[in-house]
């Protein structure tokens, strides 16, 4: 598998916790943030952009992957990766992870990050996140020496995938090259932090705040099975391409004149 040309702010966001985790997170499907969905199809995600703030603008990002047949190198074509929406006062940024091809496009991930011009209490602002979402699974509230609030949310009935440890997780929203991505799991399944098939890894949320008043937070998620499916399938299919393209060069490959 070949690295991909990645989007130019490309990253891998991820935050380690210490915690003792419950499940929850009742299902991907009902966890949102400002309307947006895990699983939503490109036209979806941007309708619910549009709803939230129709002045947000959007910058669409895409992926290449290149593979070569043994002599040249060959390029698939672009495909949606992320589109990041931002508020014209700066005062908001999402940005959404997509799943990559050949299967269909779907939102995979979504961290918001906004500053709030009139801030809340932190009180006020912690109560109406669990007013929205419900209990979390950790809620490790501010400390002296570190003056951050976190709250996870986790699928129930399946393993978090990012563990580190037997007592840590890591929430993230990733819009990485596959294979190091790949590889990072694969290690973890050797440590025994995620099992055989990846597409049992459950879903995860994070909210954080760190002043009082709350002058800014961010919100993410994460379909972390789903997404990872899709990478082995990415993976498989330019391995595929990759085959065939050199099957093709050794087919029409000619000796010169000796």
């Amino acid at each position: 598998m070949r690295r991909p040309f990645a989007p130019p702010r490309a990253s891998l966001m991820a935050l380690l916790l210490g915690a003792t985790l419950a499940p929850v997170l009742a299902a991907p499907g009902s966890f949102d943030i400002v309307g947006l969905r895990l699983g939503m199809t490109e036209q979806q995600a941007r309708d619910a952009l549009k709803a939230h703030d129709p002045q947000l603008r959007l910058n669409t990002k895409t992926v290449s992957y290149t593979y070569s047949d043994g002599v040249k190198q060959h390029q698939t074509a672009p495909a949606l990766a992320e589109i990041v929406a931002a508020s014209m006062q700066g005062t908001e940024n999402i940005t959404l992870l997509f799943s990559q091809p050949p299967q269909p496009a779907r939102l995979v991930g979504v961290r918001r990050v906004a500053s709030l011009p009139n801030p809340p209490t932190h009180d006020q602002m912690v109560q109406a996140t669990l007013q929205k979402y419900g209990p979390p699974a950790v809620n490790r509230p501010r400390e002296r020496l570190k003056p951050e609030t976190r709250l996870i949310w986790i699928e129930p009935g399946k393993p978090q995938c990012w563990r580190t440890s037997a007592k840590q997780v890591a929430v993230f929203t990733p819009a990485s090259p596959v294979l190091d991505v790949l590889q990072q799991f694969a290690q973890r399944q050797k440590m025994g932090f995620a099992p055989a098939d990846l597409s049992q890894c459950g879903a995860i949320a994070q909210f954080v705040t760190a002043t009082d008043p709350v002058r800014s937070f961010t919100v993410e998620m994460t379909d972390t099975g789903p997404w990872l499916d899709t990478l082995k399938a990415t993976n498989a299919w330019v391995s595929g391409l990759e085959a065939e393209a050199k099957r093709t060069r050794v087919g029409v490959g000619a000796t010169p004149k000796l």
